[in-house]
């Protein structure tokens, strides 16, 4: 310890000096126009409805003129907006509802690195007469499945589909993946009655295999879950914002493993020092509803994002547009020909 707090003194005089970057940060600009919003509550609103997202209206205050200062003063201290800057956030605010039924799936993944793994010692793990099945296999069951569904998700979405209809498809994926959550409570909730039945009743331990099922289940959940849901952010939401996506993805799965440990305080009485002694099977059954729940509010969430696309043209313009361009090509080709 005394050693190391001597390098780090050492290192004092190699201190890299940080710089500010030279841009601003789009992250920055959220919070500064969410706070002029809010200051500028009072004021009429005197943008035409026509040009502004007809959602969260009332951070279009943001882009009002206020009286006083002048108005070079109001945008350097970010108290003015442009309109451009102001839909922009409410594009990535428009994501809050859909990130929010991700909780779900973060607190059945802090479920499965903990209560999934500990499940593993109070079973019979003996492969034959001599061997012992370790719990590292069944994190290769996970992440074995998690690859093998996101390739065949990439195999069966072909590519064709994916540019024409993104936001479709990957909304599925995570919706497949929302199904599937609470299949995998059920099926935990049964293996955890089962195994304290046997316990209880015949005093055996049951083996250890009895937990594949929903191992793998977590594992699927995964390979769906992950790239779904960064494909989905880059098809909603503007190209300045698109490369948060890891971080907003990472944002909503780590609020979900910490809504598992406010589960677990609130429902403490289910748990105690031994598993055999627990409710885990009552807590496996409330997160199925839990899940069930989740997976409705998602489908109702999902049709509203397939419905709204307020930053991409329309596929018939594109369409049109790529034609008007082609038919140039070749009147150029065409022209060139003859004065040849």
């Amino acid at each position: 310890m005394g050693v190391g707090f001597v390098f780090f003194l050492g290192g004092i005089a190699f201190n890299y000096k940080y710089k500010p970057p030279t841009k601003e940060s789009k992250l920055n600009n959220l919070l500064q126009i969410l706070r002029a919003a809010i200051s500028k509550r009072h004021l009429s609103d005197s943008t035409p409805s026509g040009n502004v997202i007809p959602i969260l209206r009332w951070l279009d205050k943001a882009s009002v003129v206020e009286p006083s200062p002048s108005r070079a003063e109001q945008v350097r201290i970010g108290r003015l907006w442009s309109p451009e800057d102001v839909q922009e956030v409410k594009i990535l605010l428009s994501m809050v509802p859909l990130w929010t039924t991700f909780l779900a799936y973060g607190l059945l993944q802090a479920t499965g690195n903990t209560f999934f793994i500990e499940q593993v010692s109070y079973m019979d793990s003996h492969l034959g007469r001599i061997s012992r099945v370790p719990v590292v296999i069944f994190v290769i069951v996970i992440t074995s499945t998690s690859f093998i569904v996101s390739r065949l998700c990439d195999s069966l979405f072909p590519a064709y589909w994916s540019q024409k209809v993104p936001r479709k498809v990957m909304l599925t994926r995570i919706g497949a993946r929302m199904a599937s959550s609470p299949l995998c409570c059920i099926v935990a909730w049964r293996i955890e009655k089962y195994r304290l039945h046997k316990y209880v009743n015949h005093d055996v331990s049951i083996s250890v295999f009895w937990l594949v099922p929903q191992f793998f289940l977590l594992g699927f959940m995964e390979g769906l879950v992950y790239d779904g849901m960064e494909e989905v952010f880059y098809v909603h939401v503007p190209e300045s914002f698109k490369k948060y996506g890891p971080s907003f993805t990472q944002f909503a799965l780590n609020i979900g493993n910490f809504v598992s440990l406010v589960f677990i305080l609130i429902f403490h009485g289910l748990f105690n020092d031994n598993l055999d002694t627990s409710g885990l099977a009552t807590y496996y059954a409330l997160l199925a509803y839990i899940c069930f729940v989740n997976f409705l509010f998602y489908c109702s969430v999902a049709t509203y994002y397939v419905k709204q696309s307020y930053h991409e043209k329309d596929e018939s313009a594109v369409e049109q547009e790529l034609e008007q361009i082609q038919n140039l090509d070749s009147h150029e080709a065409t022209d060139h020909q003859l004065a040849v």
